[in-house]
């Protein structure tokens, strides 16, 4: 079925999403989500194969009270002991031959995040996470 036009006599008002950054330093996350990126084209040249990790940011809200949300891309090309993904599953105490992804999902942590100026805009990077100690809680959402 073709679409058809339609003649339009009131406003059509489009905006530029707005996006809030957590503040910077200790934040409670959990994580929420695990996407395939697939191969990903490196600034720097060649490709690889990578992951990205959403974590909610437990602890604060959006001044409009949504949740926010920061993401943290691994390569998962290479798992030897000094990769970034083996690094960061072996800090949070998995031990793998093999490891499915996903079963990260809802595990809460401690993240410090820092803000990096680039192009005019600034943006909220995963600096460096750690488990939760038994005695620490998570902050309740809001």
């Amino acid at each position: 079925m073709a679409a058809t036009a339609k003649e339009v006599t009131s406003p059509i008002i489009v905006r530029k999403k707005v996006y809030h950054n957590p503040e910077a330093g200790l934040h409670t996350a959990t994580i929420t989500g695990v996407t395939d990126l697939g191969v990903v084209e490196s600034d720097l040249g060649g490709s690889h194969t990578k992951v990205a990790i959403k974590f909610r940011i437990d602890d604060e809200k959006a001044p409009d009270g949504s949740e926010l949300v920061v993401y943290r891309r691994f390569n998962t090309d290479s798992m030897s002991p000094k990769a970034h993904l083996s690094i960061f599953l072996t800090t949070l105490g998995f031990q793998y031959d093999e490891f499915d992804m996903t079963e990260l999902i809802g595990l809460q942590l401690n993240i410090i995040i820092v803000l990096n100026e680039s192009k005019g805009s600034t943006y909220a990077n995963v600096d460096s996470y750690s488990r939760m100690r038994k005695t620490t809680h998570a902050v309740e959402q809001f």
